[in-house]
C-alpha cells in the first residue's frame, strides 16, 4: 500500500513588499488585524513613506520636504510650551521657567523670592500681560482664592434663593389669574346690588 506522507509546511518568514519590490523578513512588516495573515501589506519603510506623503499633502507642503527627526537638544532657546495651563519658556541648558514669573521678575528688576507667587487677575493662566499679573506671598494668594470661592458660593446661593422666590411669585400670580377668571364667569345682575 502506498501511503501518502504529509510533510510539515515550511514556515514562511519572508515576504515581498509590492511597493519597493524587496523581499524582507516579517519583522520588517507592520501588523494589520484586518489582513488574513495579520501582517501589513507594505514594509515599514514604505508604510512610513506613504504616511509622510499623505501628511505633507494634508498640511499643504511639497512632498519632497526633507525629514527632520525630533531631537529635544535642538529645541531653540525661547521656545514655548504649555504645562498644566501655564506657559513655560525654554531658558537654555534644559531649564524651563514659567512665563508669568519671568515677566514679573523683569518688571520688578529682581528675582522673585521663594514665597512669592504671581496671580492671574482674570484667572486665565495663558494671559501673561503685565496688567493681568499681581504678586502675592503664598498665604495671601491662598486667602485671595478662598475669598473668590466664598464669594462665588454666596452668589450661587443668592441666585438659588432668587430662583425659589421667583417660582413662588409665579405660583401666586397663576393662582390669582385663575381666581379672577372664575369671578369674571359669574353673571352680574343689577338685582343683587339692590338687594
Amino acid at each position: 500500500m502506498n501511503q501518502l506522507t504529509l510533510w510539515p509546511k515550511p514556515a514562511i518568514n519572508k515576504k515581498k513588499c509590492p511597493r519597493c519590490g524587496q523581499v524582507k523578513t516579517l519583522t520588517q512588516f507592520g501588523r494589520d488585524k484586518s489582513a488574513k495573515s495579520g501582517i501589513g501589506f507594505y514594509c515599514l519603510d514604505c508604510d512610513r513613506a506613504i504616511a509622510r506623503k499623505y501628511y505633507l499633502r494634508k498640511i499643504g507642503k511639497p512632498e519632497d520636504t526633507p525629514y527632520k527627526p525630533y531631537n529635544p537638544e535642538n529645541r531653540r532657546k525661547g521656545a514655548k510650551r504649555i504645562d498644566e495651563g501655564y506657559v513655560f519658556i525654554n531658558c537654555g541648558n534644559g531649564e524651563w521657567k514659567a512665563e508669568h514669573r519671568l515677566i514679573m521678575e523683569k518688571y520688578l528688576k529682581r528675582p522673585l523670592q521663594p514665597g512669592e507667587q504671581v496671580h492671574h487677575i482674570n484667572g486665565v493662566k495663558t494671559d501673561n500681560q503685565l496688567d493681568n499679573l499681581f504678586v502675592f506671598n503664598r498665604r495671601d494668594h491662598s486667602t485671595g482664592h478662598m475669598k473668590t470661592k466664598l464669594e462665588l458660593a454666596k452668589t450661587q446661593w443668592q441666585l438659588k434663593w432668587l430662583n425659589i422666590e421667583l417660582q413662588r411669585v409665579n405660583r401666586e400670580l397663576k393662582r390669582q389669574r385663575t381666581q379672577n377668571k372664575q369671578l369674571s364667569q359669574i353673571p352680574f345682575t343689577g338685582d343683587m346690588a339692590a338687594g
